[in-house]
């Protein structure tokens, strides 16, 4: 269905506002990890006073004083530690193990810092000798309880958001396959916004073992074998497949399961498809590409580095769904230059943006050029002479196409050959046509 010009118009309004309020966050945003370092700094310059009270039974002014310059020194090397060690980059509320291993190798850097100070300076010759490790242990536990204060008082928050929802609203219970790192942050996203209406209850994952029996809060039900019996358990009226990985045959696997407990299904995109979406938004119905997923292919490494590495390499197609992850495949060879060539200028432009932000080393060129224009595709390859080219502009939608195959036949057929008639005027070395297929009522074509 073809948009009227007032709908595009609201789409890209919407587009811009959902813009423009996460450059909103991301500005509000950047002085939190600030004030998490203050706190820290607080909190652990506390357990000074607390360390000394356990230690000390009568506190003279000579203590005083030099407990006084110890804590100011302190001070300055615990901020060290912290910059080192980027504790205060993690989230309070995502709080885990590995953020409290995190801490304990800060305050051991703390730790061994003040004592080599205590041996060196004599100004500090009245502090007790014990008083950094008191101190070390007191200010490690503060800053664990209060992370998981913050974990605890943020759950409860959120599960009072939940409980506040009109119970008009119909929720619907969300069972994740994948209880990997996409699939933990859908659940944290799902339930951060209770306005969506998607209540996760529990995850199917098959790599985790049997002794572990929740994962970020929720259940573990089983494994992907198990969806039935987990659907009819937890109550699901949904399953949502969190596997950026996952091959073809296993979200066949899963939609044949669901199917059989009448129970619908949605996807959760691989990840590099998140650079322009929340995380929640990104959520969508299985397309037939995701079905057709091919298993991953082991690549000769060494020969990809002697063709890629230092070449001119042109993509043709580079915004398409191909294009773009055949670019985000080959930068990884250093070449010398990617020609990023494309009919439509907003998927070039964002994938140009794409590789600025991941690759900033990689020469990156957009092009705006259309493959059935001949002496448009002349220019191109005589002004920039490329060593390899890899062509992925084609229409790949077959039903679609069927309706107009004169335009299949411009951009597909007539397209490639003059791809293939440039390649051999310019002596390029390497000519790769992308293997390209459809969907044809859930079959490859």
């Amino acid at each position: 269905m073809r948009l009227t010009e007032k709908g595009q118009q609201e789409e890209g309004e919407q587009a811009s506002l959902r813009r423009g309020k996460r450059r909103l966050r991301g500005r509000g945003s950047a002085s939190v990890p600030l004030l998490r370092l203050l706190i820290d700094l607080l909190l652990y310059t506390l357990a000074v006073p607390m360390a000394v009270g356990l230690r000390l039974d009568r506190f003279s002014m000579d203590a005083f004083m030099g407990v006084g310059a110890y804590l100011v020194v302190g001070l300055l090397i615990k901020a060290i530690a912290m910059r080192l060690t980027r504790t205060y980059l993690h989230r309070w509320r995502l709080a885990t193990v590995e953020d409290a291993l995190n801490l304990a190798r800060m305050v051991a850097l703390v730790v061994a810092g003040q004592y080599v100070l205590l041996a060196l300076l004599p100004e500090f010759s009245k502090v007790p000798r014990s008083l950094p490790l008191l101190e070390g242990v007191t200010g490690f536990l503060l800053l664990v309880c209060l992370r998981l204060t913050y974990r605890w008082s943020t759950a409860q928050a959120l599960s009072r958001r939940w409980n506040r929802q009109p119970h008009s609203l119909q929720i619907q219970n969300v069972l994740i396959a994948g209880a990997g790192a996409a699939g933990q942050m859908v659940a944290r996203e799902l339930l951060r916004h209770p306005e969506r209406r998607m209540r996760p209850v529990g995850f199917l994952d098959d790599s985790l073992g049997e002794l572990t029996d929740s994962v970020a809060g929720l259940p573990l039900l089983g494994k992907l074998a198990d969806l039935p019996r987990a659907v009819q358990k937890s109550g699901a009226a949904l399953v949502l497949i969190a596997i950026p990985s996952a091959p073809g045959n296993l979200i066949r696997e899963v939609m044949e399961r669901a199917r059989r407990v009448a129970v619908p299904v949605k996807i959760f995109p691989r990840l590099h498809d998140l650079i322009n979406a929340e995380p929640v938004d990104a959520i969508r119905d299985v397309a037939p590409e995701d079905v057709l997923r091919r298993a991953p292919v082991t690549l000769d490494n060494e020969l990809l580095e002697q063709s890629l590495t230092g070449k001119v390499v042109l993509v043709t197609g580079a915004g398409g769904s191909i294009g773009s992850e055949l670019v985000r495949q080959l930068v990884r060879f250093h070449p010398k230059q990617v020609i990023l060539l494309g009919r439509g200028e907003n998927s070039i432009f964002l994938m140009h943006q794409e590789l600025t932000m991941h690759w900033p080393d990689v020469d990156a060129l957009p092009v705006i050029a259309d493959v059935r224009d001949t002496a448009r595709i002349e220019q191109v390859f005589a002004t920039y002479q490329p060593d390899v080219v890899f062509h992925a502009a084609a229409h790949k939608h077959v039903p679609l196409m069927e309706a107009v195959p004169s335009e299949a036949v411009l951009g597909n057929v007539l397209g490639s050959r003059n791809i293939v008639e440039a390649c051999l005027r310019h002596g390029v070395r390497r000519l790769g046509p992308s293997r390209r297929g459809g969907a044809v009522r859930g079959a490859p074509a």
